[in-house]
């Protein structure tokens, strides 16, 4: 596989993973826990 194929490929499959939701989704889900935030 070329570089010129790779770097987007690896780019693609990382954002498929680690995109903005799995960075925004969870602290969200922790600031509408409010008090039951140790459960959630």
């Amino acid at each position: 596989m070329k570089k010129s194929t790779l770097f987007p490929l690896a780019f693609t499959i990382f954002a498929l993973f680690f995109g903005a939701g799995n960075l925004l989704f969870p602290p969200m889900l922790g600031a509408m826990a409010g008090q039951n935030l140790v459960p959630a």
